[in-house]
């Protein structure tokens, strides 16, 4: 081999020597770097661990300790729920992991729910909030309020819901104290307006005729004129008792709510023989009363008003030869139906709005004062009844009213 072509070879073999010399330097470098990044992400990845068990920790903290109710669910079924829902329905964690949303509603909620829920499955909303009654493990019922949300994975599908459950049985048994408060203080507002009422109008009238009156006597009295003495004074004997029965009538109005509720039997056979007794009744006027009357439950007195007044009125209305006034009943399921029929006059289509207010009477009832229908519809809304009647001019009237067992 001549020397050119040794010398070719050794400076080949002397770069490859070279070559692969730093090939095994850079790949030692490269293995360095490796290394050092692999280490970085063991530091990193350590880290984060921590991180993560950091939240998860705090997260498990606030699932468990929040006193809002919390409850895991996938489609309908329960997957895990907090310490505070627990106890909100008295049931274990084990006990509510076996059963549903579905079984844990008041049925009657169920399917509002349950409708905005698909939606919520479905992807056509992400969270809705619902007021809805739950079934406690003693059959009790709960209202809550409940916000519910979606949880879903990179594609959009559910993984679970999270419901945040709230109590607000005291908040809703509050509010309705709030408005039956509100509608008593408007009812005392009427009331206080009636009075007013009376005093400017109703109390005024016979008072300005009594004036009248008593002028007149003096007058005809001074000049020795006697004539008309007699039936003047009739007159003003006629107002001093209409104004008497006036203000009668508002002072018992006025005091059917206000004294304390008594609740005792009333054995509505003897108060009724009382209430006719009391109560005088033309001859030319025959009384029925049903055969047997139940045993209720009230205010003797305030039940003797109701049936005193609806008497009284039916008596007043009776313009025939032969009249005939009847008190019947009937038991329902859940309330008793009484009825006061006479075969008077009846009251024409123009009252029947305005019948049950205040100082509201039959044009031609001079006597009357106006005030009986009020007490006897103020004393049915009193119980928590109805009262309504049923009218033809010239044949008769029925006043019905209900009264809870």
């Amino acid at each position: 081999m001549s020397n050119t072509k040794i010398d070719i070879l050794q400076r080949a073999l002397e770069r490859e020597r070279i070559a692969r010399k730093e090939a095994e330097r850079i790949l030692e470098d490269k293995s360095r770097q490796l290394y050092e990044l692999s280490e970085e992400l063991k530091k990193t990845n350590k880290a984060l661990q921590g991180n993560l068990s950091e939240k998860t920790l705090e997260l498990q903290a606030i699932f468990d300790n929040s006193s809002l109710g919390i409850v895991l669910t996938k489609y309908g079924k329960i997957i895990e729920t907090n310490k505070a829902f627990e106890e909100l329905l008295g049931f274990t964690s084990e006990e509510l992991k076996q059963m549903d949303v579905k079984s844990i509603s008041v049925s009657n909620d169920y399917p509002n729910s349950r409708d905005l829920m698909e939606k919520l499955n479905n992807g056509i909303i992400d969270k809705f909030s619902v007021n809805k009654r739950y079934v406690k493990k003693d059959s009790t019922v709960i209202w809550a309020k409940t916000n519910v949300a979606a949880i879903r994975d990179k594609s959009g599908q559910i993984i679970y819901q999270v419901a945040l459950v709230e109590d607000i049985t005291e908040d809703l048994k509050l509010q309705e104290e709030r408005k039956e408060l509100i509608g008593d203080l408007k009812k005392k507002n009427k009331d206080l307006r009636d009075f007013a009422h009376i005093v400017s109008h109703d109390l005024k009238s016979p008072l300005r005729s009594m004036d009248t009156l008593i002028n007149w006597l003096k007058e005809h009295c001074e000049s020795g004129d006697t004539d008309n003495f007699n039936n003047a004074y009739e007159m003003l004997i006629d107002k001093l008792t209409k104004m008497d029965s006036l203000i009668d009538g508002v002072l018992r109005y006025s005091s059917i709510d206000s004294v304390e509720q008594i609740n005792e039997e009333v054995d509505l056979k003897m108060l009724l023989e009382d209430t006719v007794n009391m109560i005088h009744i033309p001859d030319h006027i025959e009384m029925q009363l049903s055969n047997d009357f139940p045993v209720i439950n009230g205010d003797f007195f305030r039940i003797q008003q109701l049936f005193q007044n609806l008497i009284s009125n039916a008596i007043k209305s009776i313009d025939k030869p032969q009249g005939k006034v009847s008190v019947q009943y009937q038991s329902h399921d859940h309330f008793w139906e009484f009825s006061v029929s006479d075969n008077g006059k009846g009251i024409p289509e123009a009252y029947k709005e305005k019948i049950f207010e205040m100082f509201q009477s039959l044009d031609d009832q001079e006597d009357s004062t106006g005030v009986g229908l009020s007490i006897v519809k103020k004393i049915i809304e009193y119980y928590n009844g109805d009262v309504w009647f049923e009218s033809e001019v010239g044949k008769g009237t029925t006043f019905y009213f209900t009264l809870k067992k």
